[in-house]
């Protein structure tokens, strides 16, 4: 078999029928591909769907799990995969269909790739906008990928060798990143990777129910918890990495940080920055070192000195409540 699809469903009844359409209309054989839907304890009529299209179709596998987030359902759909690749998407998103053929044509003329990544099309409720991986096909070193990529992070625009991926698995209970931490831990040991500019998805940015779009307190404080145990994860990672993969491992963990506290003093409190600093400073990664990103780094010079950051972080919250109460 081919590929096998692994779909992570969460209360996505408004876009699951389109992605299986979308799977369906591919044009393979019904034994080259096989969908695994692994539902995430949804409260919606998602079940009734996926359902029906498995009664549709002998390639279409329905599971029910107790709701544990989309890394644990991931490693669900690896344990039942069958496919020699695996393709991980979003149930409110959507594949194009055309790229199953340049996929399988690629992977025929050389079976040693690892993994295949492709362009894909952000959508949003007015607009699009197409993310072009590269402007030609080539093929290089995971290694080499993680350095050149701008959206290696994601799990969507990749498919990925099975036996390639080997026993790695995704955090289990993170819902925040688990994408990006299972990327380098398997990217950086793919000796070949494919990287074609043909678009093969479209992600939907119009859900404002995904986790990737949730703000909530309650969201927010989950997912700096699972920030924090992915670059602790990658931070384990290093002891027992190639000199090389140590290298791209400390790049990655001190942009990541910097990003992270970033994020959190745009939507979080004085005291979640503290917290994080000290976490961070006592593991050994902070102060930060200069990312060659001249955005994150003009950040960087502010996030290594605490008492100017948390000082600014504070006026803000006070100027933002301020206006909050001129206006009510």
């Amino acid at each position: 078999m081919f590929l096998s699809f692994i779909i992570p469903i969460y209360n996505c009844e408004t876009y699951v029928a389109s992605c299986l359409d979308g799977i369906i209309s591919a044009g393979l054989a019904t034994d080259e591909f096989e969908v695994v839907l692994i539902d995430d304890g949804s409260t919606d009529g998602s079940a009734r769907i996926c359902k029906e299209y498995e009664r549709q179709h002998s390639n279409i596998r329905y599971i029910f799990q107790k709701n544990q987030g989309p890394a644990t359902a991931r490693n669900k759909g690896l344990e039942i995969a069958k496919g020699d690749y695996v393709w991980f998407v979003d149930a409110d998103d959507s594949i194009e269909p055309k790229i199953v053929s340049v996929l399988k044509n690629l992977i025929v003329a050389d079976p040693l790739i690892d993994m295949v990544s492709f362009s894909y099309i952000s959508q949003y409720p007015d607009h699009k906008e197409q993310h072009e991986q590269v402007a030609s096909s080539y093929v290089c070193s995971g290694l080499e990928y993680l350095y050149q990529q701008k959206d290696g992070s994601y799990l969507w625009n990749h498919i990925y060798k099975r036996t390639s991926i080997g026993e790695t698995r995704f955090l289990d209970g993170v819902s925040h990143i688990e994408d990006t931490c299972f990327n380098v831990q398997t990217m950086m040991r793919f000796a070949r990777v494919a990287v074609v500019p043909d678009v093969g998805y479209y992600y939907n940015r119009c859900n404002l129910q995904s986790i990737s779009q949730n703000r909530q307190l309650r969201d927010r404080v989950k997912a700096n918890a699972d920030s924090f145990l992915v670059y602790q994860t990658l931070q384990k990672e290093m002891e027992c990495a190639a000199l090389e993969q140590r290298k791209y491992l400390e790049k990655e963990l001190n942009f990541s940080i910097n990003a992270h506290l970033y994020t959190i003093m745009r939507f979080d409190n004085v005291r979640t920055l503290k917290r994080y600093v000290n976490d961070y400073q006592r593991m050994g990664l902070y102060p930060l070192k200069p990312t060659g990103n001249a955005k994150s780094d003009l950040f960087l010079w502010l996030s290594n000195r605490k008492s100017l950051m948390f000082l600014i972080m504070r006026v803000g919250i006070s100027v933002k409540n301020k206006r909050k109460k001129y206006k009510v």
